[in-house]
């Protein structure tokens, strides 16, 4: 019976992972769901309750994974980073690895970034871009001790934005793993340039 219903639910995750690849979040029919899963949609409300619990029940894993992925990334680097090391502000291949597990779950990040209009999900860039923000502050506490008062905290979280948002913007573009892995690496070596101008600012206050 378990395993009955473990395939039940396989079959619907499978089914649901078509469905919001095609139509998107908003236009996702669940009983058409339930039909392609050869089941009812009351299997999808025993399950998922409803078609925001059968969107997160989907992406979930591959964004914590993400999430663990990247604050473990961020974590190691600011472990090593020192006052006399003011010129890496990422580890070596930080993008290029991010990039690397997102292609190793393309369908499910396209989901995330490009089909969840309509669900709490689609704040997930917003997130990550506030997590950078709150390792770039850090960066800088590392490096300086202290930051001047007139130093504005909204430059960094304005770039972490427009980071974040380039780095899966990639999605959009419908390129290879190969060309992903290098835009990844780019788009980190633009970065630092960006980073080192915001601590020649700090630096001249």
């Amino acid at each position: 019976m378990a395993r009955r219903q473990m395939d039940v639910e396989e079959k619907l995750l499978n089914a649901a992972k078509e469905e919001f690849l095609k139509k998107g979040y908003a236009r996702v029919s669940l009983r058409e769901v339930a039909e392609k899963a050869g089941t009812s949609t009351n299997a999808i409300y025993v399950r998922f309750h409803d078609k925001a619990g059968l969107f997160s029940a989907l992406v979930q894993d591959p964004m914590a994974d993400f999430i663990s992925l990247y604050t473990k990334l961020r974590g190691d680097f600011m472990e090593e980073v020192s006052p006399d090391d003011r010129i890496t502000i990422y580890g070596v291949g930080f993008y290029r690895q991010l990039m690397d597990f997102v292609y190793d779950n393309l369908d499910y990040f396209r989901i995330l970034m490009d089909m969840s209009h309509g669900t709490e999900i689609e704040k997930f860039a917003g997130f990550l871009a506030d997590k950078e923000s709150e390792y770039l502050y850090k960066y800088f506490i590392r490096i300086f001790s202290e930051l001047p008062e007139e130093f504005d905290a909204t430059n960094l979280k304005l770039y972490a934005k427009g980071t974040i948002d380039s780095f899966f913007e990639t999605l959009k573009l419908n390129i290879s793993r190969e060309k992903a892995l290098q835009t990844a690496e780019n788009l980190q070596i633009i970065s630092e340039e960006g980073i080192r101008g915001l601590y020649t600012e700090i630096s001249r206050k």
